[in-house]
């Protein structure tokens, strides 16, 4: 037999092996090259494979036939029963049953030198066989201690589960000649422009139960087919004994689940879909198994190996399953087998194979060989996340073989859209990014929402715009509320946009078509063994009087104008407008000049909007999201005639101009109260005397029809009085308001935590500089006991340092801090910094009266009490992933990455960053930095003062900014300051100031959040208006003059000078130090390498700070840098992370 671990480390002769079509990958995408010796490898192997199963198992055809006479098998010549199984651990086998009264040894088997058993059952006395069709029967296996199990055969093609009981057993399956079914219908040939309809046969009735095969072949097809739908792609068929695995925990891989009906009622349901030209595909299971011991493959032989590696690789903990050893000659011939199975005896079409990335690197192309060579108009689809190139390329290029990978990123970026970014805020680069980011010449099937989002616990995306909506305002006479108004347009929108360019096909799964409104529960004891949610209301979209209807309408309608101007194959697509302020998306794809029209905007829609094209002539709507047919408004005019015209516009040649309409109708303010209007009726905007008024917007007295201002800012008080505390600007001469004043005015001067009864300055509550900025405290009462101290004793009984890991290991019985933190290099991350080290950012609903609402307002308390930071969030210091919709983007920070290193430097981060602080002021903040030199453990600090010492609002900008000779002093006197409190073994990074000139030059022209409602404010507006109120964030480089940006930069560029030279002069005792500058310009360029445009990296309402897309391209420049200069400032590894998430979980949050 073949030793596969040998065959794979012999690999010193792939250099000359001949990849037949490499020059081609190569050619399609160069950046491949370098890698060329690794694929030549991989393909040596593969080739190495074929070659010695030729020779030792007669071939691919051979060895791919063994369901044919492994398992339990009828000689038909002579009705006896052969029965062959490989289970190498085995002392002894037999097999019992019906058939036997299940005696246990009647029947002894005999062993080969390869483990292989086999046994023979005579027939009867009349010549019948002695097992009849439907029997339970069992293999009984004597295992290496010596006791009896039962199991079920491995490629048992039926089983079933006894009533009262949870438990499977083997049903013999040989039914007669005149009840197996004969296929009546040829199946399809191999397509493209797959419009897949994923569907699970048991779910697939309104009725509480477990649905059929039968069912499926009658009810669901005729549905597929009227949606425009080809192809059907079926999930849980291969036996699970666990309903609600959803199909994942395969027990019995050669079984169509017996719960749905019988094989060949499969067989007729797939026979049925032939007969519409459906192409039929499997979700297949070979990434790992079940781990079942009674009715599945794990135990098999009573080894913890057999089918599986014996080892840590043979458990998979994320899906509480056992994963196969491909590396055994056995497996693999037998998940060969079970793939010719499916498609030689089911006539399946195809396979999506699930997980492939957990077995991607081991497959080496075998079962793409099989399918190519057997069964040559297979399709082929990856569940695979890792991104590997060639996945999608052909075996002779040195590719895997498939046809289409899932692509997985799609409904998690409408996931996060939807829960955690507010409509207005949705970034119409990245969505189109998103959706085109997949690699050339390998193709993708495009989804918005996955499987996994229908099950409870989780939302659909008609889950997520509905909300509970969906239960009660779906009815056309009910009440058409804001929500189901943004529900049902977006849902339109969503999934056209993902259609069209996301993948080169197309995958519902069954029910989102038409916004089901039930999650799935499968029964389980949670929920009594109730069905009710584990099913699908299919009449809902067939009643009149619901709106389901509409959304059934359009997947039709989607489906329709895809099969008429097939822009799935079309290879020349063109994204030619992504306008952020608009938010709208013009795509160009296919061969008859096809353009979709997005316009994202919650309010605003366009009159006489100009569009680039890529063709002259004349052009008509064909499909349109606001027709009434789906339930729309109607405001486009279906039968007009649009003609280019010889403009070039977004770099097309060509142009015309169109009406689009916004996404939703909503009530809100007067479009005439502007926020200025606003702003100064309520005095929070005051001019000086005798200086002029400021305005963003001319005050047009027509335009106010008789409101005044006055008037205007009276009607704002009338009809939202929750917010008046909030904005007046006499707050504090509310009588018993002004104590709480003192006490904020205390903690914003002080930069303490404001609940800290110990004084170690840490605190319990997150606000007002508690846990949002500084790790957790979690002991109030001690000083002693607090983030970044050194452990006391194992931190037996107490934590003394906050990171969640004490008490003692009872079977070694020494203290947990001791086994799993002592061997690791403990370190914290502190940054002393200004307004963008504490991520200032004002949220952008706040300043458009529109929105005025409870809900914008919801969370205000909150930021104000963080000071309008968002520590928890920024690149140095942040620690969650999720935000209110007010904030979008992923969170990188270098505590995050030492924390990942070290699970035992939990919530030791202390970011001491001041909005406004300059190098001056920060010699008294850094003395709230809290670090014993002898009595803590080491910290990383950051020295990162970017902009306010150059940055004033002064008129007389230049006279205010901090010298050379200012900004040596007062950083070496922080320096010095912190040698003597810093642990030794700790460090410091000082970095120079920004360059923010670049911002003015970016956003001059765009459109401020003030302007995108009536009349347009650019950035340049927004900026002077600033200055003219004499608040601007940056007078030097916010500005309309050339020269004093210049100068500003100048000057900025001087005192990083400075900054580098006090770094290296200066000679620390108890830490290492370093300079480190992080370029704007390259910030930007990566994220335009990255499909985004610079301005995206600005806070919106300021246009001076980075938002949390910088701060984490920030972080990620610093942490590259680390790594390649310092990386023994770095935490190591600690193996020992997985122990600490499994004994403490979350190690008590933050």
């Amino acid at each position: 037999m073949i030793n596969l671990q040998r065959v794979l480390e012999a690999t010193k002769d792939h250099v000359n092996v001949v990849v037949p079509e490499l020059d081609r990958l190569v050619k399609l995408d160069p950046y491949l090259a370098p890698y060329q010796d690794e694929i030549r490898r991989r393909y040596y192997i593969f080739q190495k494979l074929l070659k010695q199963l030729e020779s030792e198992e007669q071939g691919i055809d051979v060895f791919t036939s063994a369901y044919k006479h492994f398992g339990i098998h009828i000689n038909s010549q002579t009705n006896e029963i052969n029965i062959k199984e490989w289970a190498p651990g085995a002392k002894a086998m037999y097999i019992r049953g019906d058939f036997n009264n299940w005696q246990e040894k009647q029947y002894p088997f005999t062993r080969d030198q390869w483990g292989i058993w086999r046994g023979t059952i005579p027939h009867l006395p009349d010549g019948s066989p002695a097992i009849k069709h439907g029997q339970a029967i069992k293999l009984l296996l004597e295992t290496s201690d010596g006791e009896l199990v039962d199991r079920i055969c491995p490629w048992s093609r039926y089983v079933q589960r006894p009533e009262k009981s949870n438990v499977y057993h083997g049903v013999f399956y040989n039914p007669p000649e005149d009840q197996i079914y004969k296929f009546k219908y040829s199946q399809p040939k191999k397509r493209d422009r797959l419009k897949i309809y994923e569907a699970h046969v048991g779910i697939s009735s309104s009725k509480e139960e477990v649905s059929t095969y039968e069912n499926f072949r009658i009810n669901i097809i005729p549905h597929i087919v009227k949606q425009g739908y080809n192809t059907i792609q079926l999930m849980a068929i291969m036996e699970h004994s666990y309903y609600a695995s959803f199909g994942y925990q395969v027990t019995n891989f050669f079984a169509a689940s017996s719960r749905y009906g019988t094989p060949e009622e499969l067989k007729a349901l797939i026979d049925e879909a032939h007969k519409h030209d459906l192409t039929v595909i499997l979700d297949l299971v070979h990434s790992h198994s079940s781990k079942n011991v009674l009715d599945g493959l794990n135990m098999f032989d009573g080894t913890a190996g057999c089918f599986f590696h014996d080892s840590p690789r043979g458990y998979q903990t994320l899906w509480d399953s056992r994963c196969f050893n491909y590396l055994t000659r056995e497996v693999m011939r037998f998940l060969l087998s079970n793939i010719r199975y499916w498609l030689e005896e089911f006539k399946f079409d195809g396979f999506r194979f699930d997980g492939v990335s957990s077995m991607l690197y081991h497959s080496h192309g075998l079962a793409h060989h099989v399918i190519q060579t057997l069964f040559p108009e297979s399709i082929t689809i990856a569940e695979e996340v890792s991104g590997m190139p060639t996945l999608c390329r052909p075996l002779a290029e040195g590719g895997a073989g498939f046809d289409y990978r899932l692509a997985m990123a799609i409904p998690d970026l409408w996931i996060k859209f939807l829960r955690d970014i507010r409509d207005e805020d949705w970034q119409i680069g990245h969505i189109a990014w998103t959706l085109t980011n997949r690699r050339w010449s390998e193709k993708n099937v495009a989804y918005a929402e996955s499987h996994d989002q229908a099950l409870v616990g989780d939302k659909t995306i008609a889950h997520w715009l509905f909300n509970e909506q969906i239960y009660s305002h779906m009815s056309v006479f009910a009440e058409r509320t804001p929500v189901v108004e943004r529900g049902l347009a977006l849902h339109k929108m969503i999934r056209l946009v993902t259609y069209i360019l996301g993948g080169e096909a197309w995958l519902n799964f069954e029910g989102n078509e038409f916004g089901h409104p039930e999650w799935l529960d499968f029964p389980r004891e949670g929920n009594n063994e109730s069905y009710k949610y584990a099913r699908r209301l299919f009449y809902l979209c067939e009643d009149d009087t619901l709106r389901y209807k509409y959304l059934k309408a359009w997947d039709k309608a989607m489906n329709d104008l895809e099969e008429e101007y097939k822009w799935l194959t079309a290879t020349n697509t063109f994204v030619s407008r992504k306008n952020e302020g608009d938010k709208v998306i013009v795509i160009e794809r296919g061969d008859r000049n096809l353009m979709f029209i997005f316009n994202f905007h919650v309010s605003n829609s366009y009159t006489d909007y100009r569009i680039g094209c890529g063709q002259s002539g004349k052009y008509k709507v064909v499909l349109d999201s606001d027709a009434k047919s789906f339930d729309g408004h109607g405001r486009i005019n279906d039968e007009q005639i649009f003609v280019a015209e010889n403009i070039m516009w977004d770099d097309r040649p060509f142009s015309f101009q169109i009406y689009t309409p916004c996404t939703i109708i909503i009530d809100g303010f007067a479009k005439n109260e502007t926020s200025d209007v606003i702003c100064h009726s309520l005095k929070i905007c005051r001019t000086d005397p005798g200086q002029p008024e400021c305005r963003l917007y001319q005050v047009k007295s027509s335009s106010l029809s008789s409101i005044s201002l006055g008037q205007s800012g009276s009607n704002l008080r009338q009809n939202h009085p929750s917010l008046l505390p909030l904005l007046t600007s006499k707050i504090c001469t509310i009588p018993g308001i002004d104590e709480i004043c003192k006490i904020l005015e205390q903690v914003f001067n002080n930069h303490i935590p404001l609940v800290d009864i110990d004084g170690d300055r840490f605190g319990t509550e997150a606000t007002f500089r508690g846990s949002s900025w500084r790790g957790k405290d979690c002991n109030d009462l001690s000083s002693k006991i607090r983030p970044g101290a050194r452990s006391m004793k194992g931190d037996f009984l107490i934590d003394h340092n906050c990171n969640g890991i004490f008490g003692m290991d009872s079977s070694t019985n020494r203290p947990w801090e001791d086994e799993l933190c002592n061997d690791t290099q403990r370190i914290g991350v502190a940054i002393l910094g200004d307004s963008v080290s504490a991520h200032f950012h004002i949220p952008e609903q706040w300043l458009d009266a529109s929105q005025a609402s409870s809900s914008v307002f919801e969370h205000m308390l909150f930021i104000i009490e963080n000071e309008l930071d968002w520590p928890q969030l920024s690149g140095s210091t942040g620690y969650l992933n999720i935000s209110w919709p007010n904030i979008a983007g992923e969170t990188r920070s270098t505590y995050a990455r030492f924390f990942e290193r070290d699970h035992c430097n939990h919530r030791d981060y202390q970011n001491i960053a001041v909005n406004g602080a300059r190098s001056s002021s920060m010699i008294n903040i850094s003395k709230t930095l809290t670090r014993d030199p002898e009595n803590d453990v080491p910290l990383l600090v950051f020295y990162a003062l970017v902009g306010n010492d150059v940055c004033n609002g002064y008129p007389n900008t230049i006279d205010h900014m901090t010298t050379v000779k200012e900004m040596r002093t007062n950083v070496l006197t922080v320096l010095t300051y912190l040698d003597t409190i810093l642990p030794k073994g700790s460090h410091v990074l000082t970095t120079g100031l920004a360059n923010g000139s670049l911002l003015y030059e970016l956003l001059h022209n765009r459109i401020h959040p003030l302007g995108r409602v009536g009349t347009p404010v650019t950035y340049a507006q927004f900026y002077t208006y600033l200055s003219c109120l004499q608040v601007s964030p940056c007078n030097g480089w916010l500005t309309t003059n050339d020269t004093l940006r210049a100068l500003t930069s100048q000057r900025a560029i001087d005192l990083s000078a400075a900054i580098r030279n006090v770094t290296l002069e200066y000679s620390p005792k108890n830490f290492d130090l370093d300079y480190f500058y992080v370029s704007v310009a390259d910030v930007f360029a990566e994220w335009a390498a990255q499909g985004g445009e610079p301005w995206q990296l600005v806070e919106s309402v300021d246009g001076f700070h980075i938002n949390q897309y910088g701060h984490a391209l920030v972080s990620d420049f610093t942490w590259t840098w680390l790594e390649k200069n310092k990386p023994h400032w770095l935490p190591p590894w600690n193996p020992h992370n997985a122990d600490i998430e499994r004994i403490f979980k979350d190690q008590g949050g933050y």
